[in-house]
């Protein structure tokens, strides 16, 4: 059961300029973003959500923190990376994945338990694509 508030937004209209768009006009073909593309981008706005809410123990306002709804917007672009950090250490980015997907791969007795939630969210995404 989510503890916290499932509604994503941006509180503060902040906008990531970074993610999701090509600046680069003056290319004639099409451009498709990559995971590595975003990765200087990702980590800036991970290592601000960490620092900034490292102190705050309600979930909800985890969650209401602009960074947040970045990592959720955005979760797509990035799996690749979301997986490598969730495998070198579980945390909270478990969350930007149920917000993200709609869904959590895990059973009730589960909660809580952040390690055990991070090996079930790895498993589901190996299984998934």
């Amino acid at each position: 059961m989510n503890t916290r508030s499932t509604a994503v937004s941006n509180p503060v209209g902040q906008q990531f300029r970074f993610w999701g768009r090509n600046t680069n006009t003056s290319s004639p073909g099409q451009y498709k973003a990559k995971a590595d593309d975003f990765v200087g981008s990702f980590y800036a706005v991970l290592n601000r959500w960490r620092s900034e809410t490292k102190f705050l123990s309600d979930p909800a306002k985890i969650a209401l923190h602009p960074s947040y709804a970045a990592l959720v917007e955005n979760a797509e672009k990035v799996i690749p990376l979301i997986k490598m950090e969730l495998s070198r250490e579980p945390s909270h980015l478990i969350w930007v994945l149920e917000d993200h997907f709609g869904t959590d791969p895990y059973s009730p007795g589960d909660e809580g338990n952040v390690a055990k939630q991070t090996n079930r969210w790895l498993s589901y995404l190996d299984a998934n694509g």
